[in-house]
Formats: C-alpha cells, sequence, structure tokens
C-alpha cells in the first residue's frame, strides 16, 4: 500500500500508530484507521514517541558535502511541527560511503535514549537538554565510520572492517545495556 516503510512506534496513551514511509508520517488508530499524516522535511529512519508531547526521529549520517549541516535528531509535536533539532556531531565525506539507517534510539524510564552512528557518546534527555548517559570505549572493535567503498576498494576495505563493528541499537534494564 505504501511505497515503504521505514519505521514506526505506538504511542499506548493516544492509542495511535506512527507510521513513516519515506516524507511523511502516517497516523493510525488502534482501530486500523487512518486519522491523518503530515509531511517531514527529512526523511528519518527511526521514530519514537519520546513523551506525551512529542515524536523523536533519527535521520542517518550519509556521507558527502551535501549532509554536512544534516540534522541527525529531530523532535516534533505530534502533528509534525519541529520543536528542536541536534546536528550530526561527525561529519563524513567519503563518496561512496556507508548508509547506516539505525542506530540506538530507544525509551527507558520514559526517557528518550539516542546515539549517533560513529560518535561513541549514549545521549538522553534531562529537563529537555541533552545529556551523555554512557561512553562506549571499543578501541579496536570499532569501525572506521568513514570508509570510501569503490568497487576497487571494496576488497580490502571488507577486510579492514571485518571484525569490527558499531552499535546499531541498545536494550536497557535495570542492571545492564545490552548491544
Amino acid at each position: 500500500e505504501y511505497l515503504a516503510v521505514m519505521d514506526f512506534c505506538i504511542d499506548n496513551q493516544t492509542q495511535e500508530i506512527y507510521i513513516l514511509s519515506f516524507y511523511q508520517n502516517l497516523v493510525f488508530g488502534f482501530d486500523g484507521l487512518f486519522k491523518r499524516s503530515f509531511k517531514l522535511s527529512n526523511r528519518p529512519f527511526q521514530i519514537i514517541a519520546k513523551d506525551q508531547n512529542s515524536l523523536m526521529y533519527h535521520s542517518p549520517n550519509i556521507p558527502g558535502q551535501r549532509y554536512f549541516n544534516t540534522n541527525s535528531w529531530i523532535i516534533s509535536d505530534k502533528q509534525g511541527i519541529i520543536k528542536q533539532t541536534y546536528k550530526n556531531h561527525l561529519v563524513r565525506v567519503s563518496q561512496p560511503g556507508l548508509i547506516v539507517g539505525n542506530t540506538p534510539l530507544y525509551l527507558f524510564n520514559n526517557t528518550a535514549h539516542f546515539m549517533e552512528f560513529g560518535i561513541d557518546t549514549l545521549y538522553y534527555f534531562q529537563d529537555n537538554q541533552k545529556k551523555p548517559y554512557a561512553i562506549f570505549n571499543l578501541e579496536n572493535l570499532k569501525m572506521d565510520p568513514d570508509p570510501l567503498i569503490t568497487a576497487s576498494t571494496k576488497e580490502k576495505v571488507g577486510e579492514k572492517l571485518f571484525g569490527k563493528f558499531w552499535i546499531s541499537s541498545i536494550y536497557e534494564d535495570n542492571d545492564f545495556l545490552f548491544i
């Protein structure tokens, strides 16, 4: 029915389901009926219901000149009006390079937690301010966040990245962070 579904989130308080489909957000009720949609100025890959009044989106950190000033994290109200934006920390320039759509974005104790690809810091919100929550020191396990991947370098880059990783998701309970 839709060209692509990037992600979705469920808001139990309003009994609404938010579905990301390219440059728009589709909203359905728990009864399955379409309620509304709104356009997005960017193309996020992830969404969560941040709190009772807002949604939080993640747009991937894509390598290339035109993405230098791209907002990686966007907070809007539930009608799509942007309230806050956060730019990428890591400027990625290798073209062609990796496009990584998913990074940690989750709620724990009713607080949004998020992490940008290539950055070792997990953040959270306290009093609507972005604060460091955890820092990961992956040392030799960390993947190069901006490799140049071409037909001629593909095999060499593949060997270099073998056994390396980035943190694509985190699950948390009261005792542990699972990456």
